[in-house]
């Protein structure tokens, strides 16, 4: 029984690989994509929130699969929309049909996200989720370093823009085939017993909430990280994958650290420490030197496995309703902020739009201080 819970954690490991690898190629390609196809930031910024929003949908049918259907179909459905709409990117001819690709690219991401999580909390003891969920997002940390390298590597042999989808989409399609040789976990597995009592649903959506304010100031460094230094410091394409990729580094880096390193000091001021770094290395890097960008990966790099760490001592029979709301909500956000940059580039200037990540990251902050206030309930437990 050991061995097919080690397979689980290799499928979630495996497929968070593929999907942050494919998600975040599209941030170094954006600039080229909205060359290809002559558009203003507004309207180039629907590549981005259309995805996030089918991801919302995407999250609560996912959650729904995995009890009907069962988590390895779940993700195998999912890996296999992936892969169709990854080529569907690579072969459009207009924008529209971008468009259309990206709709289903949200819908996978969505099941795969509450996929992945829910199936590393059922694959070891309670005592393992918080190293698990490290080794989880450190995945996406590799993807994330992986990606503008492997953007990069094709600029420099020559190819189009559109191959860096291909290579994405055939990982998916090997993922697809791999998943066949996984087993789904007994079903007494998805039901543990653990002691205390549901938690009110206003806590677990504002608990939500405060992880999606960061997730969307993430998405927004990563995904508009080239188009900046492309766009208004005028980098080449060689230097801007330079430090897109330092960016990444530092948020694989950070979150490697965290598995093994257990600082003595409670979640929460964890968290802080995280958010406020994170606030002022954005913000030092659109207003001062954007070196302090490629740092705010190592700034934010733990907040988000902390989150969940904290998540499963706050909920611990809720675990799969909080990552299935966070989801949803991390989707309603990027989809805000999205929005608000493209508008706001148009407007007033891709560099003030890059501001709205040190609000987003204080937002979050300061709902981790209020939340004892708000729920009558400490969140300074120590790691």
């Amino acid at each position: 029984m050991k061995q097919t819970y080690r397979s689980y954690i290799l499928l979630a490991y495996m497929s968070l690989f593929v999907q942050g690898l494919s998600d975040n190629i599209r941030g170094p390609l954006f600039p080229d994509l909205l060359d290809y196809f002559h558009l203003d930031n507004r309207t180039g910024s629907l590549f981005f929130s259309l995805s996030s929003a089918m991801g919302i949908l995407g999250g609560y049918l996912g959650g729904h699969s995995l009890d009907q259907f069962g988590r390895v179909r779940t993700m195998r459905a999912a890996t296999l929309l992936m892969f169709l709409s990854l080529l569907g990117v690579g072969l459009a001819p207009s924008f529209p049909w971008i468009l259309s690709a990206i709709f289903f690219f949200g819908l996978s991401c969505g099941s795969l996200g509450v996929a992945q999580n829910v199936m590393v909390i059922e694959a070891g003891t309670p005592a393992e989720v918080q190293k698990f969920q490290a080794g989880l997002q450190s995945m996406y940390g590799l993807s994330s370093l992986s990606a503008p390298l492997l953007v990069s590597l094709m600029h420099t042999l020559g190819y189009a823009w559109q191959t860096s989808f291909f290579w994405a989409g055939g990982l998916s399609l090997a993922l697809f085939a791999v998943s066949f040789r996984i087993s789904e976990m007994p079903v007494r597995s998805h039901h543990q017993k653990i002691p205390g009592g549901e938690a009110p649903s206003r806590e677990i959506s504002y608990f939500a909430l405060l992880l999606a304010c960061y997730v969307a100031a993430e998405i927004l460094v990563s995904s508009r990280l080239a188009q900046f230094l492309r766009e208004v410091l005028s980098w080449d394409v060689a230097s801007t994958g330079i430090l897109n990729s330092l960016f990444f580094v530092g948020m694989f880096t950070g979150r490697v650290l965290f598995i093994f390193w257990r600082p003595k000091m409670s979640l929460k001021t964890q968290m802080g420490i995280c958010l406020g770094l994170t606030a002022v290395c954005i913000a030092a890097g659109v207003l001062l030197h954007p070196l302090a960008l490629a740092a705010s990966g190592l700034a934010m790099a733990p907040f988000y496995p902390l989150c969940m760490t904290m998540a499963g001592r706050l909920f611990p029979r809720d675990l799969s309703r909080v990552t299935a709301q966070s989801i949803a909500l991390s989707g309603v956000m990027i989809v805000i902020m999205q929005t608000l940059v493209g508008f706001i580039a148009d407007h007033y200037g891709l560099r003030l739009s890059l501001l709205l990540g040190p609000v987003l990251a204080l937002i979050s902050l300061l709902m981790i201080f209020s939340y004892q206030a708000l729920f009558r309930r400490s969140m300074n437990s120590h790691a």
